[in-house]
């Protein structure tokens, strides 16, 4: 495994991934998830702010926390320069090895926490989005 996971390391440099990855390319494969996140709240989440809000981190780290639309898949998953290709994918190990992210009920906390005034704050509401929690 340790080996494996340096090869990779190694051979993503060639192929030139950068720290964000993008949801339009998470949709080559996860397109049902894609589709999902398109129709939901999360990928219109920056267009809730105004044009002050939009300039204000805290706000931006909730509503827009990536280089993505409104909340997509990395902003939860993780940045997907590494687990991204299909042979780390799947392998459940080496893509955690490498930085995919367990969304879990925390993950959720961050932003839908006792300061949050709108919006779903139970994993189980999101599953629509990527399947069974």
């Amino acid at each position: 495994m340790k080996i494996l996971f340096i090869i990779f390391l190694l051979t993503t440099s060639i192929y030139g991934y950068d720290k964000f990855f993008g949801s339009n390319n998470c949709a080559q494969c996860h397109t049902k998830q894609y589709n999902n996140w398109k129709a939901s709240p999360h990928y219109k989440a920056d267009e809730k702010l105004t044009e002050k809000q939009k300039k204000n981190p805290k706000c931006i780290s909730c509503h827009q926390p990536s280089k993505d639309k409104g909340v997509s898949c990395e902003s939860c998953h993780g940045n997907g320069q590494h687990y991204a290709k299909t042979f780390v994918m799947k392998d459940k190990k080496l893509s955690k090895m490498v930085g995919l992210k367990k969304v879990n009920q925390q993950t959720c906390n961050k932003c839908h926490n006792k300061y949050t005034t709108k919006g779903k704050k139970d994993i189980k509401l999101f599953k629509d989005i990527c399947g069974k929690k």
